[in-house]
């Protein structure tokens, strides 16, 4: 339990959000460039 919460103290919810955005941006990336090509 002290482990969790230490763990979560240094990476905060907020930090990890914005990790698994840039992941989300890296992996999607290539497919909205090619939506938005079509839609062009």
């Amino acid at each position: 339990m002290n482990c969790h919460r230490a763990h979560q103290d240094v990476f905060p919810r907020s930090y990890q959000y914005d990790l698994d955005c840039v992941k989300y941006r890296r992996q999607h990336a290539c497919d909205g460039l090619k939506q938005t090509l079509n839609f062009q």
